[in-house]
Formats: C-alpha cells, sequence, structure tokens
C-alpha cells in the first residue's frame, strides 16, 4: 500500500497559510479544520503518518490496532520544541493513549506531551497490553492512575521505548509506570520525581525488562518500598543506569523479591531509605549480581546502608561501595541464610563492614581493597577515578571485563565493556 501522510492542523494554521505544501515522496496531503487525532486515526491505515501541527489536544486516543506513525512535528524537524507544545490531555478512566489491539514495531509514537487529568484505572498516560508499538521522544508529564500512572504495560512482546521522560506522575501501584509479564526495553529515558502510595514507583511484576542509559532520579516510594524499581518474582537487566535520590521506607533505588537482576555500570548516589537498605532490599531468595557498581552516600535509617539482604544472594564483581551508612551491606537476623561474594571489589571497612549477624555466608575472594578510590567530586556525582587510584587496572584481569580501551577492568561504574557512557 502507498504510505499517505494525514497532516492535522490547527484553525489558526489553515487562515494563515495560503496552501499547503505537499511534502516530497508523499502522495497525499490531508488539512483538517475541525482537528481531532482520534478522527485521523480512525481515517488512517496501516503504513500512513498523521503528523500533528502544535496545539492542546482534549481527547482520549486509540491506535486501534493500525501501524500508523503519529508524530508532532519533531518526526520532521527533529525539534525538541514540538515535543513541549503538542499536547495530548486524557481524562475519565481510560488511559490518554491506548495500544492494546496487537500493534507492532513499525507503529511509533512520538515527540509528545502526554497528560491525564483525572484517574485512571491502569496507565494515566499510555496503555500498552499485548502489543510492541514502539514509543520515542515523549514526555509523559502529571498523571495518574491507580496502577501505572505514567504507563502501564502488559503482556508479551513489550514496546520498545525510547528518550522518553515520566515526570511528576503519582499513582497508588506504580507511580511512574506498572510492567506485569513485559519484556519491554527502555533505552535513553529518564524516570524523575514521579510517587507511588504503595510502593514501586516502578512496579516490575513477572516481568523481564531490559533499562539501558536511564536515569531514575528524586522518585518517592512513600511510606513502603521501591522508591526507584520495585522487582516481584521478575528478571531484569540494568546497563548504565543512574539512581539519585529516590526515597522509601525499604529499598529506596531498587526492592527485589524473588527476583533475578543483573546491574552493568551502574550507580546508586545519595538515595534513602527510612528503615533499610537505601540502594538495594533483596528479599525472598533474590538473587543480584552487580558488575562494575558504584554505591555512594547512600543512607538508611536502621540498617544497610548500600545493601539490605533477607534471605537473599548477592554477588559483587569489579564494584566499589564508600560513603554509606550505617553500614555498608548487612544481612537480617530473621529468615534463611543469606549470601554474598565479593571480588575485585573495593569495599569501606572490608569484611568489617558487612554485619552478617550469623546469619549468612561472605565469600572474599580476590582483589577486593579497602581504600579510598579517589573519585572525582563526590559532592557532584561524578564517579570517575583521579588519576592514581588504586581502583585503576585493579578489576578482575579476565579479558572478558576489560575496559573499551583494551585495558584491564578498572573497578567503578566507568571500568569493563560498557564503561564508555
Amino acid at each position: 500500500m502507498t504510505s499517505r501522510l494525514l497532516f492535522i492542523m490547527l484553525v489558526w494554521v489553515i487562515i494563515g497559510c495560503e496552501k499547503t505544501t505537499k511534502p516530497e515522496e508523499e502522495e497525499e496531503v490531508v488539512v483538517v479544520e475541525e482537528y481531532s487525532i482520534q478522527g485521523e486515526i480512525d481515517k488512517a491505515e496501516d503504513g500512513d503518518t498523521v503528523l500533528v501541527q502544535p496545539g492542546t489536544y482534549e481527547e482520549n486516543i486509540d491506535f486501534m490496532g493500525k501501524n500508523i506513525v503519529l508524530g508532532s512535528l519533531f518526526l520532521t524537524t527533529a525539534d525538541t520544541y514540538y515535543i513541549g507544545s503538542t499536547i495530548i490531555i486524557g481524562g475519565g478512566t481510560n488511559a490518554t493513549v491506548t495500544f492494546q489491539r496487537g500493534e507492532d514495531s513499525t507503529a511509533l509514537f512520538t515527540g509528545f506531551t502526554v497528560s491525564h487529568s483525572a484517574i485512571s484505572s491502569e496507565g494515566g498516560g499510555i496503555l500498552c497490553r499485548n502489543s510492541n508499538p514502539r514509543l520515542e521522544n515523549l514526555h509523559l508529564l502529571d498523571n495518574h492512575a491507580d496502577h501505572g500512572a505514567g504507563m502501564y504495560l502488559q503482556g508479551d512482546p513489550g514496546p520498545v521505548i525510547k528518550d522518553v521522560v515520566l515526570e511528576d506522575n503519582g499513582g497508588r501501584w506504580g507511580g511512574g509506570m506498572r510492567l506485569y509479564l513485559s519484556t519491554a526495553r527502555f533505552e535513553n529515558c529518564t524516570i524523575i520525581s514521579n510517587s507511588s502510595g504503595h510502593g514501586g514507583v516502578i512496579w516490575v511484576h513477572e516481568s523481564n525488562p531490559v533499562f539501558v542509559n536511564v536515569d531514575i532520579i528524586d522518585n518517592s516510594g512513600g511510606d513502603d518500598v521501591g522508591g526507584g524499581i520495585k522487582f516481584m518474582d521478575s528478571g531484569g537487566t540494568l546497563r548504565n543506569v543512574r539512581f539519585i535520590r529516590n526515597s522509601a521506607d525499604f529499598g529506596a533505588a531498587i526492592y527485589s523479591t524473588g527476583s533475578d537482576i543483573t546491574l552493568e555500570n551502574v550507580i546508586f548516589y545519595d538515595n534513602s531509605s527510612a528503615d533499610g537498605g537505601s540502594a538495594i532490599y533483596a528479599v525472598g531468595s533474590s538473587n543480584i549480581t552487580a558488575k562494575n557498581v558504584v554505591f555512594s552516600s547512600n543512607t538508611a535509617g536502621v540498617n544497610g546502608g548500600a545493601i539490605y539482604s533477607v534471605s537473599s544472594s548477592i554477588n559483587l564483581v569489579n564494584s566499589i561501595l564508600r560513603g554509606d551508612s550505617p553500614e555498608e551491606i548487612y544481612f537480617s537476623p530473621d529468615g534463611d541464610l543469606a549470601s554474598i561474594m565479593i571480588s575485585y571489589s573495593n569495599i569501606q571497612g572490608g569484611q568489617d563492614g558487612i554485619i552478617t549477624n550469623d546469619n549468612g555466608t561472605v565469600e572474599w575472594l580476590d582483589g577486593n581493597l579497602d581504600e579510598d578510590p579517589l573519585f572525582a567530586d563526590v559532592e557532584n556525582g561524578d564517579f570517575h577515578l583521579q588519576e592514581g587510584s588504586s581502583c585503576i587496572n585493579a578489576g578482575n584481569p579476565d579479558t572478558e571485563y576489560n575496559d573499551p580501551d583494551g585495558s584491564r577492568n578498572d573497578m567503578g561504574s566507568y571500568g569493563g565493556p560498557n564503561g564508555d557512557w
């Protein structure tokens, strides 16, 4: 089918133009005076592009199973101005934007600010169920829902989410977003200043997402768990991710129950929990592997400044834990035995920085240090290593851990094969 371009124009734009210029390589341009995004989606066919002029559109929209491109003028100009000036505000109990009829990866939603004026049930901003569209260059702002205020993602395959900001969203479960049975992938995203009344600003439930180049900053889990991410019976891979100034009672950055999580080149900085585990709270036989991870300046009100483990297993490789309080690592005195394996890592206090309560085992392997890592600027969150740091070329010597330049692994978040971020 020949692709068409459906062009939504505001009335003032139409009046101000003598004619509409036909885009090159497109066969048809439709100018609509009574602008309605949903109206153009209803008329569109697979392969069409709906291009939306700046303005505020108060409507809920549904892609209706159509594999189309819906974009603001950001799509044609790459000017981020159009993301903030092309706004969709939904209302009622439905999500502002819905994908739930099998839309595939040829469907693209890009270049908008999405808000929701009321409290929806699932997905205040975006609801994506059993579909995998591309969601790119979006600002999900001030959405509200019981489940997944910014977005609710359910079903496999999950969508690919790139260059998306989730800001000031709030809900009961998953104030930023909720994932259920999803394998969504997040790239170059910022999740900032979201809140959740019952824990899990990002609630990952029976899912296996991937987060790459993501900032999770200033989120609050309230009087509950998971100010950053709550993993529940899930897997997950986080690479080049920063958790900064998140808060909750337990697990201010990550709360994990019954989950297997891999952390690569991750920074936990200045997170705070009222009770335990300001960076990581692991419970329910969770398994967490941390490679080239930095924990710094995290504070727990009771125990586990960096890590609090309940019946769980932790593996630290090429990592640095410094300046967390009241201690770096804490095993709960209750529950089954916990365990931790540490190699080629810099732990403040050495083995004495690990409180086991005689309820777990510590494997203190080769290459561990207890020295000032000489971070570039801790107060401003810069964890590059200064010249002369004992952590340079001190990581695991196996070539699989080598730095991007081929040299031996540097401890910390800027070492290893993914350290050039």
